[in-house]
């Protein structure tokens, strides 16, 4: 009798609790559906991802870094499996050993993720920030890579302690009783709960400490930039008018024009100082006759050289008409042509304009002189802002920082359930199994299936690769399946 009493009454909690489970499922069969179909995209989403930041892209510390994270990814979106099995069981999960280890695994992986995007924080911090600083390199993110595994390892080791097949209380809503049934979850036993609570504020404290990393590091990336184009347009601004300046006929056939003011009321008074050694007289016929031919040559180099450190390209064209045009006149002694030629070397550079005839070697030596403090002014203003100038990296940082921001999306909820409800409230391991607990405990492995999509929002290139990928796959497709009709 008692035997057969105890037969019943185990099936009858097999029936209440398979009951429990099936409207469990039933409830989180939209989280179930939405991780197999975004596990199959982040399967094949990351799988592109590695291959092409890792094989088809020109190597740099930052796109190693996301090569590696794409790895990472990967096998979190192949995590999916058991976390797709444990909500599909949830209340009849005993298995604890594959409990154990599903998210051992998942821990490692995600941590990984995440010390990896804090890493690329500070690379892009370098790269625009500090552009003429000590920038991480190849064999640098190696061995970064390497040390966050081993560290991401040893965190994720107290797993296989504090994760195990919990008892939970089952209430079935059609009898309005209550069974036991088992849920892959952290233990509450009383011998850790210490162990659970203090490795939970160490990850919710590592995870801090990534979002301030984050936060700041593209906080200042976001103002430098933004600085920076505002001095570059200015510069320009102040370029495009020097150049119409230059341009101007009247620049070169007015004797008193704008930039001969500068110089003349200048650090160094061309006119005044020239006035007492080296004064330039005109004549009836409009040439220039100079007393002193050598201090006069001195003056003007240290006026342009003032010029430029002003970054104001306006030279005193005027003062080179005159100077050549008397040393071109009949009666001019060689070591005065020979000085003038080391000036027009020292203007022109690398040109050389003796070949041209006389009547264009004027012309073509304040052709050269501009052209030669334009290049000189655009080398000492382009080094300084390479890294934030180059549209490459810029657009480049903005996707990291994308990708960070949906880090930090993902995670946020969870660490809500894990700590606010968890810790704080009291919580016991039921209201897990609801549908918005379960969201926010799934959404740090949602984290790396979006990874793959902004990559392909920010990057043309990758764009184009997956798109080729796919054609190619169709056509062969397509070939086949008109080779098997036809035959």
């Amino acid at each position: 009798m008692n035997t057969t009493y105890k037969m019943n009454t185990s099936v009858d909690v097999e029936v209440i609790l398979e009951h429990a489970r099936y409207e469990i499922f039933r409830r989180l069969l939209l989280v179930i559906v939405c991780m197999v179909v975004f596990g199959a995209i982040g399967i094949v989403g990351n799988s592109f991802a590695f291959v092409f930041y890792a094989f088809k892209s020109k190597p740099s510390s930052t796109v190693r870094l996301i090569a590696c994270l794409a790895m990472v990814d990967l096998i979190v979106c192949v995590e999916f499996i058991p976390n797709i099995i444990e909500m599909w069981v949830n209340v009849k999960y005993t298995a604890s050993i594959m409990c154990k280890f599903a998210h051992f695994i998942g821990l490692w992986t995600v941590a990984c993720s995440a010390l990896i995007l804090w890493v690329v924080a500070i690379d892009r911090h370098r790269k625009i920030c500090s552009p003429f600083g000590k920038q991480m390199t190849l064999v640098t993110i190696k061995y970064a890579v390497f040390a966050i595994v081993i560290f991401g390892f040893v965190l994720s080791v107290r797993n296989f302690a504090n994760f195990d097949s919990v008892v939970v209380n089952v209430k079935d809503p059609g009898s309005n009783s209550t069974v036991k049934g088992h849920y892959c979850t952290t233990r509450d036993d009383s011998g850790y709960v210490v162990s659970v609570t203090i490795f939970t504020v160490i990850d919710f404290l590592l995870m801090l400490m990534v979002w301030i990393t984050l936060a700041v590091a593209y906080s200042h990336i976001i103002y430098t930039i933004y600085k920076l184009k505002r001095i570059r347009k200015r510069l320009h601004n102040k370029t495009n008018v020097t150049t119409t300046e230059m341009s101007n006929p009247s620049y070169v056939n007015e004797e008193n024009d704008e930039s001969t003011t500068q110089i003349e009321n200048g650090p160094y008074p061309l006119k005044d100082t020239m006035d007492g050694h080296g004064a330039i007289h005109e004549d009836n016929d409009g040439h220039c006759h100079e007393n002193d031919k050598s201090d006069e040559l001195n003056i003007l180099k240290t006026n342009i050289s003032s010029v430029i450190s002003n970054q104001v390209l306006t030279v005193s064209l005027n003062d080179d008409q005159a100077i050549q045009d008397s040393l071109t006149e009949p009666g001019t002694s060689t070591e005065d042509s020979q000085q003038y030629k080391s000036k027009t070397d020292y203007l022109s550079s690398s040109h050389d304009t003796e070949h041209l005839p006389e009547n264009e070697h004027s012309s073509s030596t304040k052709t050269l002189a501009k052209s030669t403090l334009k290049r000189m002014f655009h080398k000492m203003t382009h080094k300084k802002y390479n890294s934030a100038k180059c549209p490459v990296e810029r657009n480049l940082t903005f996707k990291m920082l994308v990708v960070s921001l949906v880090f930090i999306i993902c995670f946020t909820p969870y660490f809500i359930v894990k700590i606010l409800m968890r810790e704080v409230m009291k919580s016991g391991e039921e209201y897990e199994l609801h549908l918005l607990a379960q969201i926010a405990l799934r959404l740090p492995y949602m984290n790396s299936v979006f990874n793959p999509m902004v990559y392909c929002v920010f990057n043309s290139q990758f764009r184009f690769y997956i798109q080729n990928i796919f054609k190619t796959f169709f056509s062969k497709c397509f070939r086949k399946s008109q080779y098997l009709f036809k035959s």
